[in-house]
């Protein structure tokens, strides 16, 4: 007799907005509390990890000082996660109400991706911060 183990995969992802307060580029408690929360929801034998950060600014006087933070807001995000253990293919975007600047990969080349074409907004129509996390794990049946 022979048995055969098929492996597939599930497929799932993790998101979250809200990792700053004001103007600030500093990750307050509770968006540390948030980033830590999503790698805890990692599963154990993950792989495909793809990261997507989409970092925003939107209050600031100029575009420049939009970009500026929102680029240092996206890399303060990233390498919180890097430094925390979640190895993957990350994707950096930069979101202001003047611009979007696309840092690495496309918005469409990368089906796996979990669709962030804009950030996730506010209640009150604000846009945040946003991180996903999206990865598959091989289950055998």
């Amino acid at each position: 007799m022979s048995v055969t183990a098929a492996v597939q995969a599930r497929a799932g992802s993790i998101t979250q907005a809200a990792f700053f307060q004001g103007r600030s580029d500093e990750l307050t408690a509770n968006g540390r509390r948030k980033l830590r929360s999503m790698i805890a929801s990692i599963p154990s034998g993950a792989d495909g990890i793809v990261v997507s950060v989409i970092g925003v600014s939107v209050s600031m006087g100029t575009r420049r000082q939009n970009l500026r933070l929102a680029r240092v807001r996206a890399e303060s995000i990233s390498e919180f996660l890097d430094d925390n253990g979640v190895a993957g293919r990350y994707r950096v975007a930069v979101y202001t109400e003047f611009d979007v600047e696309q840092r690495s990969g496309t918005k469409t080349a990368n089906p796996e991706l979990i669709s962030l074409d804009s950030p996730i907004t506010s209640s009150k129509g604000k846009p945040l911060t946003t991180t996903s996390i999206a990865f598959e794990v091989s289950t055998t049946s």
